[in-house]
């Protein structure tokens, strides 16, 4: 019988070795990783069943590590659970955008968590279906049981924007989401555009991201020649910074560029 293998990535020792005492009682075999870079390398070489992510992070936070997972065909596939102690009201909604399959605030309910766990990695339902069930409890409000329609969840982020104005990284979500959805009622090039210029007048340059987000829109309106020198420009600088899964994936949008093909979601 195949050992289901669980990764925590976790910079706290002492709230990794307890979740780990609680999933290895369960039957489960435990892998750690400490910081962004060695839990996504980790990830592609050990290929866990699941992660358990900590958003706050030495070398490359919770959100880069979704993004680098989400990159890459072999990790794409492994569900995350993201534990943080971060305000729920900012991070909850954008890493179940982001394709977190749940969200929970610490301290956690040891009965909800493992709830959860199991729920997570017996179904085989779209992310956008999945509702973990959630027991009767006092501290269920600081679980999220919801994962909403890629519509309603860009709402939410809009708020945290309007709360949060100066983000330039939730800018830059939204602007890639509203720019490669295949949804018509989400596709929106001007609200993309608009988000990139916000974003670039608060950072005073260009990011691979912003660059790469550029580089689809290009290919929306059938600019794919525009298309191909942002990807590239994106390609270059995402390399440049180590920030391989991110290169790994804009080249894959480059070879769309090349065929006259427009990426979507």
């Amino acid at each position: 019988m195949k050992e289901t293998k669980i990764m925590i990535v976790e910079d706290d020792l002492d709230q990794a070795v307890g979740l780990s005492v609680r999933l290895r009682a369960n039957g489960y075999k435990v892998l750690f990783a400490s910081d962004g870079t060695t839990a996504f390398t980790q990830a592609c070489q050990l290929l866990p069943d699941l992660i358990i992510l900590d958003i706050g992070l030495p070398a490359g936070d919770g959100f880069k590590v979704i993004e680098w997972l989400a990159g890459m065909v072999k990790t794409a596939v492994i569900p995350v659970i993201v534990l943080s102690g971060r305000d729920p009201s900012v991070t909850r909604g954008r890493v179940l955008m982001m394709g977190a399959k749940a969200f929970f605030q610490k301290p956690i309910d040891n009965d909800i968590m493992l709830n959860t766990i199991r729920e997570v990695l017996n179904t085989n339902t779209a992310v956008n279906n999945y509702v973990p069930t959630v027991p009767t409890t006092p501290d269920t409000h600081s679980t999220s049981s919801e994962v909403c329609s890629m519509s309603s969840r860009l709402a939410r982020w809009r708020k945290e924007l309007q709360e949060n104005p100066g983000d330039t990284e939730l800018m830059t979500d939204i602007a890639q989401v509203v720019a490669s959805s295949s949804d018509p009622e989400v596709r929106n090039a001007d609200e993309a555009m608009q988000m990139l210029r916000r974003a670039m007048s608060l950072m005073g340059a260009p990011t691979a991201k912003i660059l790469d987000t550029l580089g689809i829109i290009y290919a929306g309106k059938g600019q794919f020649p525009q298309a191909l020198l942002a990807a590239r420009k994106a390609c270059g600088m995402a390399s440049a910074s180590g920030q391989t899964a991110q290169a790994f994936d804009i080249q894959r949008r480059i070879k769309l560029y090349e065929n006259n093909q427009v990426p979507t979601d």
